[in-house]
């Protein structure tokens, strides 16, 4: 499951509204991938596992790094962000395959 192709996700960030956004998700042998639309522009963190369900992202365009955690096999991701000066934490459900 959640091998090479992209899935759509939902992900939910605090401190923020608290109201799911969506965003689109791949986990392959390199890493993950997550991308969503925030003002206009295209983000993406990208990163790799560090331990076993552990991982470290970041993404240059808005000087954000991340880390998320699950257990093995599920598709319940959860973790710390941050963007520029403010810090918090997001969470990320990942849901059916998409063709993009």
């Amino acid at each position: 499951m959640l091998q090479g192709d992209w899935y759509k996700a939902t992900m939910v960030s605090y401190p923020g509204t608290g109201t799911p956004k969506r965003c689109d998700f791949q986990f392959s042998d390199d890493g993950i991938r997550i991308r969503y639309r925030q003002n206009g522009m295209m983000v993406t963190y990208a990163g790799r596992e560090v331990s076993e369900g552990h991982f470290r992202l970041e993404a240059d365009v808005i000087s954000g790094r991340a880390t998320l955690h699950r257990f093995a096999s599920d598709t319940e991701f959860e973790g710390a962000l941050a963007e520029g000066d403010q810090t918090g934490l997001w969470s990320i459900s990942v849901s059916e395959q998409t063709t993009d």
